[in-house]
């Protein structure tokens, strides 16, 4: 009876390591337009990690090893709206493809700038003029100290 039970507790063991389901995820971004994003940041969130990874040249994104079916994607870069999806899926390791994560572009309106002034240099036919205000000289100095 003793050499039975460490036997039963290892199968027991071996059981509840081996039911634990993992699944591939994997998705592309686009912007609205339907171009493909590249290097954008998507996390995967879930209760029982959290993943991250970027885009690559063609806008798609793979996650493996998910160990929860229920997840949150959220995808950041620069220039574009954040979008941020819960995900439900069924309990078992088929692999799952995400619809198309479409980003927004995000304007940004500045406000105006005014330039004012005077070029401290005119150039003038063959004559270069400078304004003398612009340069700091000692008291009554000679035009060739300026």
């Amino acid at each position: 009876m003793k050499k039975l039970l460490p036997l039963i507790l290892l199968a027991f063991f071996q059981f509840t390591v081996s039911a634990q389901t993992t699944r591939q995820v994997k998705g592309l971004v686009a912007d609205s337009t339907g171009i493909k994003l590249s290097a954008v940041g998507i996390r995967l969130t879930s209760p029982t990690d959290t993943l991250t990874t970027i885009t690559n040249s063609e806008g798609l994104f793979t996650f493996k090893n998910v160990k929860s079916s229920v997840f949150t994607i959220a995808a950041t870069s620069v220039g574009f709206q954040s979008s941020v999806k819960k995900y439900l899926f069924k309990d078992d390791n088929t692999p799952i493809t995400l619809p198309v994560i479409i980003l927004n572009y995000e304007n940004q309106l500045l406000n105006e700038v005014t330039v004012s002034g005077t070029p401290a240099v005119t150039i003038k036919e063959d004559t270069v003029e400078y304004r003398a205000s612009d340069y700091e000289l000692r008291e009554n100095a000679l035009a060739e100290d300026l």
